[in-house]
């Protein structure tokens, strides 16, 4: 297995795992699945200010995490959320 970072060419794959939970599990909160557009800037959003990885096993991407800003108040500043 290999951690990298996300790559654009990552978008489909990313978006069908991530639309893969929508339709099978609660965990997501959502109820429809995304589209890679809406998947893509989602994304460009937080590779703004933080990481964004994949997990690849024998050149297939199986998985991603990223961290995102958890509030806006000051003393959350240092604060992050983290999905994987």
């Amino acid at each position: 297995m290999m951690i990298r970072k996300f790559n654009f060419k990552d978008l489909n794959d990313v978006c069908k795992i991530y639309n893969y939970y929508i339709g099978n599990t609660i965990v997501t909160l959502e109820e429809e699945p995304i589209t890679t557009d809406k998947m893509r800037s989602r994304i460009s959003t937080v590779l703004a200010d933080y990481p964004y990885l994949v997990f690849e096993f024998e050149g297939v991407v199986v998985g991603y995490d990223y961290a995102s800003q958890w509030k806006m108040k000051a003393g959350y500043r240092y604060t992050v959320e983290t999905t994987v």
